[in-house]
């Protein structure tokens, strides 16, 4: 991924705002947080959000319910590609031992 002013931080609004804080209000993994984090997922899928698996190196976000804003450049290839020039938002919704899963979405018009 890119550098500067490619990247933002994500200043999340609205009904997004308000899963992600529940789901951090949360400090250990219990049902409630799980159950939190799963209402994020299907909120953002609902809207459109399509999910992959990536090594969290390449995407700048390592932690569960961290998430960015990212202008994705004309020549991105990989799970990015169909946002070319686009700014997205990408949030880390899950991991395993090398890799992380994420959601992407595009943002219309919003940046962060």
């Amino acid at each position: 991924m890119g550098t500067g002013n490619e990247v933002m931080e994500d200043n999340l609004t609205g009904k997004l705002e308000r899963l992600v804080k529940g789901f951090r209000r949360h400090e250990t993994w219990t049902k409630e947080k799980r159950d939190a984090l799963e209402e994020i997922e299907n909120y953002l899928l609902d809207q459109g959000y399509k999910g992959f698996r990536g090594h969290y190196s390449h995407y700048f976000l390592q932690r569960i319910g961290d998430s960015i804003v990212y202008k994705v450049p004309d020549d991105k290839r990989g799970h990015l590609a169909p946002y070319l020039g686009s700014w997205v938002r990408l949030m880390c919704i899950g991991q395993d031992s090398f890799y992380r899963f994420y959601l992407v979405g595009e943002i219309n018009g919003e940046r962060g």
